[in-house]
């Protein structure tokens, strides 16, 4: 086993192991100890799918002290159909902590080496990651969702922490939080190819069956990462799927797109 869930008061997480005996705060947060209703009950985190602001932050507030974070250093993205990577620093930090309206645009990953600046992205089928240098003090987290992972976000902030932070490639650790399950990720023949292309390695990423291909994402995030210098032996993936996992995590796909979001976080204390 190389994932656990984490209770603090009433929110629970999973988090990898082996990052948590590092010493590095991380997780993927699951949907039970908020206050929101509905298809957004109870702990949805995200100011962007239409629940009530005031019940949204206070599931931040209860994250935030479970964590034991600032919530006004908060950091967080919008999230769009961009896929940048922004390197968090004083000017960034609070970034969307208690309002859409300055959260980071056009990004899907954020990291940084400062101490006490909690990153925080929402997702709910699309992969969760966390990225952790021990040896120079450096996190990252990312939102995979198809587009971005077209776009190679994964191994882009492989990439991106070598030249910020001076991180080595083969030292970094990842953890793959919840995602949705290659059963349920249905994809044309246009994005299928563009996928594919984005890596080396195709093998075990897309299965046929008839007419119609499934594609597996988590896997697809490893490839990226592994191929811009990751050592394999470094991450530990989830097992867990956020379709088939009604009661812990929302999703996407299961309720026709209207949902809550869970979060993958990663603070440096």
């Amino acid at each position: 086993m190389t994932t656990r869930r984490h209770r603090e008061k009433t929110i629970v997480w999973e988090e990898s192991i082996r990052l948590a005996a590092a010493g590095l705060r991380h997780g993927f947060t699951e949907r039970a100890g908020g206050v929101s209703v509905g298809v957004y009950g109870s702990l949805n985190l995200s100011l962007d799918v239409g629940d009530t602001v005031g019940d949204v932050l206070e599931n931040r507030r209860r994250f935030c002290e479970a964590v034991g974070c600032d919530i006004l250093r908060l950091t967080t993205a919008c999230q769009d159909n961009e896929a940048h990577i922004v390197a968090v620093g004083p000017r960034e930090a609070g970034a969307g902590a208690g309002s859409r309206h300055d959260a980071l645009a056009r990004t899907k990953a954020l990291m940084t080496d400062r101490a006490d600046t909690p990153l925080f992205l929402c997702a709910a089928d699309s992969v969760p990651l966390v990225l952790f240098d021990d040896e120079y003090e450096a996190v990252a987290v990312a939102v995979c969702d198809i587009m971005a992972l077209e776009q190679n976000l994964a191994g882009k902030v492989v990439t991106a922490m070598n030249i910020v932070y001076g991180s080595r490639c083969e030292r970094l650790r990842a953890y793959i939080g919840p995602a949705v399950s290659p059963v349920h990720t249905t994809v044309g023949r246009a994005i299928a190819e563009t996928l594919i292309g984005t890596v080396q390695r195709k093998t075990g990423i897309l299965q046929k069956k008839g007419e119609t291909v499934y594609a597996d994402l988590k896997y697809l995030a490893v490839r990226q990462m592994v191929e811009a210098g990751m050592d394999i032996s470094r991450f530990d993936i989830s097992k867990n799927c956020t379709y088939e996992s009604a009661e812990r995590f929302f999703s996407s796909r299961r309720s026709g797109g209207i949902c809550g979001r869970n979060a993958v976080f990663a603070l440096l204390t």
